[in-house]
């Protein structure tokens, strides 16, 4: 990890708000942080790397 690259480790969504795409919007949320922040993402999080292999349109900050 370097200043210029964020991990996503961790993705946890209260059990009341699952099945409500709440995780993907963490992703999502993370995503867009990089981007306005000129970060890269190398994801360590099982849930946030299976995101990122499913959306294209995250290549853009990955790391």
């Amino acid at each position: 990890m370097d200043d210029h690259t964020m991990d996503i480790y961790h993705t946890e969504v209260a059990d009341q708000l699952r099945g409500q795409n709440m995780g993907k919007k963490l992703v999502e949320a993370g995503v867009n942080y990089a981007r306005e922040n000129h970060l890269k993402i190398a994801p360590s999080c099982t849930f946030a790397k299976t995101v990122f292999a499913r959306n294209k349109d995250y290549r853009d900050v990955l790391a």
